[in-house]
């Protein structure tokens, strides 16, 4: 890829505290394309002269009723990268009480990403990046499945020039030294388990996405492509290694 065609971008960020929009941050801060990285949050990050953070306490109430404020703050950006999802104890809580734990899912992972959307389309953003599932079905039995296949089917009506939608099937954090025997093991079973998948249901490290986020919009930039593109983690893993290519 060749770094000089492509002019400097204004990036925004939601979900930029989490396990891959933590890293997509650093990842935006540390390219020389990125000139500015918008972070929306409910709390304080670490100072950069590229990055913005807009501290929300009132996370709903801040999208759904005051449009105008969040719509200025998307004015000027090119791209939107969306990492919000359910914390990934609302998907075990599906399974024992599917009632309760659907109503989170549905705000988070349906509400407030396509509304995002919407805003950032009126702002002029183009393009739309942002994270499901294989599994993504408007018409599953699954709950969560449901979800991301309505959330993905209500973005396609929004009028982004380039729409990305990440689905990797496995999502690998590495283990931290502080945390428990247990979480540790069971991080490492899955490691193990997911290396003998077909290669699109593999695991991908958190970090590995978000560089294949990061490739994949830099790389669109200067090349024609699809309005609405898919990426397994098979896809995923050559945009990580796109930039080591000779």
């Amino acid at each position: 890829m060749s770094q000089h065609t492509i002019k400097q971008y204004y990036a925004i960020v939601l979900g930029g505290t989490g396990g891959v929009g933590a890293y997509l941050v650093e990842k935006l801060l540390a390219s020389s394309l990125c000139a500015k990285v918008t972070v929306i949050s409910r709390k304080e990050l670490s100072l950069s002269s590229k990055l913005k953070v807009e501290i929300w306490n009132n996370f709903s109430n801040t999208l759904f009723h005051k449009q105008k404020d969040v719509i200025n703050i998307f004015k000027n950006n090119d791209v939107v990268f969306c990492c919000l999802g359910a914390p990934e104890s609302a998907l075990i809580g599906l399974f024992y009480n599917p009632w309760k734990f659907s109503k989170m899912f549905r705000k988070v992972d349906y509400e407030y990403v396509v509304e995002f959307a919407k805003i950032a389309n009126i702002a002029g953003v183009t393009h739309f990046s942002v994270i499901s599932s294989p599994t993504a079905n408007p018409n599953a039995k699954f709950i969560y499945s449901k979800i991301k296949g309505e959330m993905e089917e209500d973005l396609k009506k929004i009028n982004f020039s380039k729409l990305s939608i990440f689905h990797p099937w496995h999502l690998m954090k590495v283990a931290k030294k502080n945390e428990s025997r247990w979480k540790k093991n069971l991080k490492n079973s899955i490691a193990f388990i997911a290396k003998i998948l077909p290669a699109k249901q593999k695991a991908i490290l958190v970090e590995d996405v978000a560089e294949a986020m990061k490739n994949e919009y830099e790389k669109s930039c200067i090349e024609e492509g699809d309005k609405v593109k898919y990426y397994h983690a098979d896809n995923m893993r050559k945009l990580v290694n796109i930039n080591k290519i000779k």
